[in-house]
């Protein structure tokens, strides 16, 4: 840029074939900031921005650019954001409804969640969660597809399964000598109207079975009906009789749960069924349940991965293995 200041606009033109307001742009800018760096702060302002990073009670940069207002040295959230940028600095811009997830008390249940599950063979571990589902708006309406030059396809379907909710609940395995996602649905009558009643349904099926085994570890959220009294007595009822105990995550932390990718991953097949086949809604709880089945022990060792989980070796190379000999 230093060179191009010395030729007029036109001959810059010409030699980079840019448009005269662009090569104008470029040059006000190298005029203005040579080092291409944003504009430096006030030393006072970057002491005040440093002083309240190493009190650790702010979470997002608009909080830094509130409070540095107060104190008579105002900065702008971007100006925030550039500055820790610069400083290579850690801090993580997340959404305010985000920021439960890293208050001292989540920071220490996550230490004490690592601790726990720290020497557990990770054959043992099955991981648990609910999710739900209403089929003709999550299944059928998102993937309405139109292509040109083809006779649009029928309208959705008002059938029986209009505006019904299905609840799913499910635990993970990564032993080949049980089922990869072991599943339950429930109709309910309205979204989210899982309850307790639901929750020990499952684990009574679950048990009687023989989907666990004594020694396993459950892993699960904190769910209103897992943290109740009717929970806790499931609880103890596991361990008592199965030798099954429970490990909670962290508030706000689902991303330790790999089950949320079977989830996804379940949703997003059984879309495209719908999509590609022009499935009736009728149809749709049943393109779920293919999709459900569809999963592999395979798919659950690489989301425990994901997360963070260390899977031993010799468990790992069994459901290799054990993935291999399925292929047909």
């Amino acid at each position: 840029r230093t060179d191009c200041l010395q030729h007029p606009i036109s001959k810059i033109v010409e030699m980079t074939g840019l448009k005269d307001r662009h090569v104008h742009k470029i040059l006000c800018r190298a005029e203005d900031n040579p080092s291409g760096r944003p504009k430096s702060l006030s030393p006072e302002c970057c002491t005040n921005l440093i002083k309240l990073q190493q009190t650790g009670q702010l979470h997002w940069d608009h909080q830094y650019s509130k409070i540095c207002t107060e104190m008579g040295t105002p900065v702008s959230r971007q100006s925030v954001s550039r500055y820790f940028h610069s400083l290579g600095s850690t801090h993580k811009k997340v959404e305010p409804k985000e920021a439960d997830k890293f208050t001292q008390d989540n920071y220490l249940r996550l230490k004490e969640f690592e601790l726990n599950m720290q020497n557990i063979d990770r054959s043992r571990v099955r991981f648990y969660d609910q999710t739900g589902t209403t089929f003709m708006t999550d299944l059928f309406c998102k993937w309405q597809r139109y292509i040109p030059g083809l006779p649009a396809p029928p309208p959705p379907s008002t059938g029986s399964t209009n505006s019904k909710h299905y609840s799913y609940f499910g635990m993970t395995s990564i032993r080949v000598d049980k089922p990869p996602l072991f599943w339950k649905m429930y109709e309910t009558t309205k979204g989210n109207s899982q309850d307790g009643d639901e929750h020990v349904d499952f684990f009574m099926a679950a048990a009687e079975s023989g989907q666990l085994d004594y020694g396993d570890v459950v892993v699960t959220d904190n769910w209103a009906p897992h943290r109740s009294a009717r929970g806790k007595e499931l609880e103890d009822y596991l361990f008592d009789y199965y030798g099954v105990c429970m490990v909670y995550l962290p508030p706000h932390r689902s991303d330790l749960n790999p089950i949320e990718h079977c989830w996804g991953r379940a949703k997003s097949y059984a879309r495209y069924l719908v999509a590609e086949h022009f499935l009736d809604a009728s149809d749709t709880r049943d393109v779920m349940e293919a999709a459900l089945n569809r999963i592999t022990h395979a798919d659950i060792l690489a989301d425990m991965q994901h997360d963070g989980y260390a899977v031993e070796e010799s468990t790992r190379v069994s459901v290799e293995s054990f993935s291999k000999r399925s292929i047909p």
